[in-house]
């Protein structure tokens, strides 16, 4: 190899003098001499080490080549355009991500952390992946309307008001303290006003309304907060058919609530359950305790409750032993009742809180699962759903174990009375709210089947 030489040009230009030198000491000086000729440098110099050198083999100068190839892609930061546009164009789209993500993450309200249950050491909130699937939604809220609004002939209560039960959601029933109403909710109309006479009502106190193939209505003494067997006796309850007239008279007889199978009452010492349509009894259980008897979850359930604790206890139907029973909150005083595939008590006045909501999720046996709290939400139950309600009238689907919103977010054309969920209720797939003497229709899909809106 001479001075000139296209591989002295590329050695000088990959390597400089010192390193060309270095190489070509290691694989050889140059082939072109024998054994006896003066060894010279890669830039054709004399070298001062005048020890003759064998020449090298044929395939070792590829050999070289190859090493200090692969040494240049290594150790330096030679890239090609198009790996470097690659690269850019990799960090550009990571880049994107990271800002979206972060938009979404400050556009979207972060959920309610749970907190004990005051009082309950061993009631700390459990989170339970939740099997829903939660969709959070980054769009604003949807303004919602009146559909219909209804003048009332009644002054309708809150503890009275129910949804239809295994009727079509054909007939609603609304009740006060002295008289209700039945309503046709598809049409928006009224059909008759019921408790003309005042037989179904006469007694005053609390009073209990269940809806299932007609109106079954139980008034017991006002001064009892639950009703045992001691206060079964003073209890009447009555079934009343869409226009009015009293089909069923039980006295001392406590109405229970109403299920798929039919309606639960209490009378002596023994808790029945009744066919909707005609009163016949169909089956009946054996009452041990002094606990108020309750129905929800497709069970049977003993409640009793003080000023330390709430006591829930599963009852089986056949025997009227205990199957299962749990401690809970003495502010839980509602349920039990299914939601979104759950068994769940909670305060608030018929399935609704205002400000604070605290709730237990049951085992199938009774016992308890958790237990959470959630300061500043409040909850109302609607058409088997759970929704939040806020003070500037918003309301969005919400997932119990966690607090957070998914689904649709709704504003609302105005606050309920006293800015109070419990006078929102369900029917007919639809929401409504009383206000006194008037009934409105929100057009705001209920249903687990409607969650997107």
């Amino acid at each position: 190899m001479t001075s000139g030489s296209s591989d002295e040009r590329k050695i000088r230009a990959e390597h400089g003098t010192e390193a060309a030198r270095d190489d070509w000491y290691r694989y050889g000086l140059s082939r072109r001499g024998g054994e006896d000729q003066a060894p010279r440098d890669a830039l054709g110099h004399p070298m001062q080490d005048e020890t003759p050198r064998p020449a090298a083999p044929d395939d070792l100068y590829i050999e070289y080549r190859h090493e200090t190839s692969q040494r240049s892609q290594s150790n330096r930061t030679r890239r090609s355009p198009k790996f470097i546009a690659n690269v850019a164009t990799a960090f550009i789209v990571v880049a994107v991500g990271i800002a979206a993500m972060g938009l979404a993450l400050a556009t979207t309200p972060g959920p309610v952390v749970p907190s004990p249950s005051p009082g309950r050491s061993d009631a700390s909130p459990t989170m339970i992946p939740s099997s829903l699937p939660i969709v959070v939604s980054s769009a604003g809220p949807k303004a919602a309307h009146v559909a219909a609004l209804i003048d009332l002939p009644v002054q309708v209560t809150i503890t009275d008001r129910q949804r239809p039960l295994d009727d079509g959601g054909t007939t609603l029933y609304l009740t006060g303290s002295k008289d209700g109403v039945a309503l046709d909710p598809s049409r928006g109309i009224v059909r008759s006003v019921l408790g003309v006479g005042g037989a179904a009502f006469a007694g005053g106190g609390v009073r209990r309304a269940v809806v299932d193939s007609g109106l079954w209505l139980s008034s017991w003494p006002a001064a009892a907060k639950q009703c045992g067997p001691t206060c079964w006796a003073q209890a009447t309850t009555d079934r009343l058919d869409p226009v009015g007239a009293v089909t069923k008279k039980l006295t001392a007889t406590y109405l229970i609530g109403a299920a798929d199978d039919g309606v639960w009452v209490a009378a002596g010492k023994v808790v029945e359950l009744l066919d909707p349509a005609t009163g016949a009894v169909l089956s009946s259980t054996t009452w041990k305790g002094t606990a108020e008897p309750r129905v929800g979850c497709a069970a049977l359930w003993s409640f009793t409750a003080d000023a330390k604790a709430t006591t829930l206890a599963q009852i089986d139907p056949k025997t009227g032993a205990a199957l299962g029973s749990s401690e809970l909150d003495p502010t839980l005083t509602y349920g039990p009742i299914d939601i979104q595939g759950r068994c769940w008590v909670m305060n608030g006045s018929s399935g609704a809180t205002l400000g604070s909501t605290t709730m237990t999720w049951l085992n199938a046996d009774g016992t308890t699962q958790a237990s959470f709290q959630y300061p500043g939400l409040s909850l109302v139950v609607l058409d088997g759903e759970f929704w939040s309600y806020s003070s500037n009238s918003e309301m969005q689907r919400v997932d119990p174990t966690s607090g957070i919103g998914f689904g649709a977010m709704y504003t609302l054309p105005f606050a309920p009375p006293g800015g109070d969920p419990q006078w929102f209720f369900a029917s007919v797939g639809k929401m409504w709210m009383i206000s006194g003497t008037q009934l409105a229709e929100l057009d705001i899909p209920t249903g687990p089947g409607n969650a997107a809106g």
